[in-house]
Formats: C-alpha cells, sequence, structure tokens
C-alpha cells in the first residue's frame, strides 16, 4: 500500500500525520511528494493508494491549495476523503553542530514562518545580515540547513533524529502554544460508516438568490444535522465570489442526511450542485 506525503525526507508533519493513521498497517509504503496538488493527482489517479494533505490550521484556517486539487480532481475522478488525522503542531530552529560558522541564512516554509514570526524576527534582528528564505516544505529547510552550517532552519522535531541537527533553543517556537493541523486521508475508496463521522460538501452558491446561504443550510439544520465548519474559498478568476467548505456531522449513508442532501440539490441554491468529498470518521489525534 502506497501513501503520499508531503516530503522530502521523514520530518514534515505530513510524514508525522501519515505515520499515525497507518500506524498498524505494516506494508504501508510511505512516498514524498513535492506538494499537496501532486498527492491529490496521485491519489486521483491511482499511483498511490492513499494521501495526506493538510486542511485546516487552527491559526491559519482553511488550506486552500488542497481544497483547489481536490474540488479539481473529484469532478473528473472517483477521489474521496477516506479519514482525518490532528496534529500537535511543535516548531524548532535547527542547525549543524557547527559553531565556528556564523549563520547567514534562515530558511522555513511560508507558514511555519508565519506561525513563528515573534521568535523568526527576534533571531534576525540578533544576527546582523541574515536573510530569510521560504522554501516548500519543513522537511526541504531540515535538509538544507543539514548540507550547509551557515543555513537556520525553522522545522519539526523529527528533523533532529534525520539529519543529526541541533536545537538553537530547547522549546518549540511557534507564536501559541495551542496550536494543531487537521489533514486529511483521501483516496479512491470510500470510507466504512463508523460511531462518529463527518460528511464534507463543496458548495458553489448562486449569488443571483437572496439568502442562498440560508437556503443551503436549512435542509441540514431542520433535521438537526449540526454544521461543524463553514469555510470560503475564493473561486479562481472570479471576482468576490466564493465556494463554501461545509462539514456536517453524521454519514451520508444515513438517510436523514441523504434526504437533506436531496433536499439541498433540488432547492436550485448550489451552481452545478452540492459536490459531495466524503463521508469519514473524525479525527485520529497523536
Amino acid at each position: 500500500m502506497k501513501v503520499g506525503y508531503l516530503g522530502p525526507g521523514k520530518s514534515s508533519f505530513g510524514f508525522m500525520a501519515a505515520e499515525t493513521f497507518f500506524d498498524k498497517q505494516k506494508d504501508a509504503e510511505f512516498i514524498s511528494c513535492a506538494n499537496h496538488t501532486e498527492i491529490c493527482k496521485m491519489a486521483g489517479i491511482g499511483e498511490i493508494d492513499y494521501g495526506i494533505v493538510a486542511v485546516e490550521n487552527v491559526i491559519d484556517g482553511v488550506v486552500t491549495e488542497t481544497i483547489y486539487a481536490i474540488d479539481h480532481l473529484r469532478r473528473s475522478s472517483r477521489l474521496w476523503i477516506f479519514g482525518e488525522v490532528e496534529l500537535p503542531i511543535e516548531l524548532f530552529l535547527f542547525r549543524k553542530n557547527s559553531e565556528s560558522t556564523a549563520p547567514t541564512k534562515l530558511v522555513g516554509h511560508k507558514i511555519a514562518l508565519g506561525q513563528c514570526s515573534k521568535r523568526v524576527n527576534a533571531f534576525l534582528g540578533a544576527n546582523d545580515g541574515i536573510r530569510q528564505e521560504i522554501v516548500d516544505s519543513n522537511g526541504e529547510a531540515a535538509k538544507e540547513a543539514s548540507e550547509d552550517s551557515s543555513v537556520v532552519a525553522v522545522s519539526t522535531a523529527m528533523a533532529e533524529r534525520e539529519y543529526g541537527l541541533v536545537r538553537i533553543e530547547p522549546n518549540s517556537i511557534t507564536n501559541n502554544p495551542n496550536n494543531f493541523t487537521r489533514f486529511w486521508v483521501i483516496g479512491t475508496t470510500e470510507a466504512e460508516p463508523s460511531l462518529k463521522d463527518k460528511t464534507c460538501l463543496l458548495v458553489n452558491l448562486n449569488q443571483d438568490v437572496p439568502g442562498g446561504l440560508c437556503g443551503v443550510l436549512a435542509p441540514f439544520s431542520s433535521r438537526g444535522i449540526n454544521l461543524l465548519i463553514i469555510a470560503p474559498i475564493p473561486i479562481h478568476g472570479r471576482k468576490w465570489e466564493y465556494s463554501f467548505l461545509m462539514e456536517f456531522s453524521g454519514t451520508f449513508t444515513n438517510q436523514i442526511m441523504q434526504d437533506a442532501y436531496s433536499e439541498l440539490c433540488e432547492s436550485g441554491v448550489a451552481m452545478g450542485g452540492p459536490l459531495l468529498l466524503g463521508s469519514y470518521p473524525a479525527g485520529t489525534t497523536k
């Protein structure tokens, strides 16, 4: 069984999420991928059995790259959300064990640098002339630091073991200690119903219809179905128009959920009809 995740190496949160979800699968082979779009494409065409993609962070909100990729592929392939994983986010300052070389560059993923902005800015201010550079993943940041003693990386605790790096400071440098990221497990296999499921829809509203959002939610609220999350996703190339990512409590196999979905489809407020992304067990948490 092949599982794709955001690499490189094994120090990314994507790899941690993959290990957490598939910890009992002895035949799991973890495949490093360049970005979330590539993971979704590979899962959609069957090059991998499952993919691990970040979907939401408690500080930065929804990961739109992931939603765009799933939206596009779900319409042309049988790509489903199969499960989810929640991880606590801890990030550290690393470099090679070389005190003789002054740091010249600090590297990190854009989101990681933003979530550690207070300590990163303090470090840059205390080291005159050091520049900051954005890379595609925490794993790439760690790898670059392992190859150049003048590079300081913002990366995960696993970078210490994988790349032989040392922490400049012992504790996590994130601005908010209560930081978590949620990952979706995606693939072409639908999840079996469990005791605690979520159902996820993507809805493109007809903006010419007054109260369109109320019309979307009414079939679910009238049946006592709880809305867990609603997030606007900008539609590429269209001014001030959004799709809405919606997660509801419950499985799609439940007749009440199916009745609500059917009523939404018949209401006409969702352009092109609502897109069902999957029904899956609620969070595996590390």
